[in-house]
């Protein structure tokens, strides 16, 4: 058998006059909020992260790895412990050229 419990929050006190009319002028599609923030942020000076595949990243490069590879390794140490080995070994099998 199982409860179900429904609980209702009630604010203790009223709203004031400017919170009725924002939520009046947000129900219909207005919004004149104005500028809010303080003068000494810049957000020009803020780095921008753009979503997909173009994004350019804060840290480095980012190599998106396919699902069947991705699952053989836990963790990022692990695929650059990988690599590194597999450029060592590359790097001595190398055959001279004469």
């Amino acid at each position: 058998m199982s409860l179900a419990f429904v609980i209702l929050l009630i604010s203790a006190r009223e709203v004031t006059a400017s919170e009725r009319k924002a939520y009046e002028d947000m129900k219909k599609g207005k919004t004149n909020r104005g500028d809010d923030l303080r003068r000494e942020y810049n957000l020009k000076t803020l780095p921008v992260r753009r979503v997909g595949p173009g994004r350019k990243s804060f840290g480095g490069s980012v190599v998106r790895l396919e699902p069947d590879v991705a699952e053989v390794f836990p963790s990022a140490e692990a695929v650059n412990e990988a690599l590194r080995f597999l450029i060592k070994i590359t790097k001595e099998n190398k055959p001279t050229v004469f």
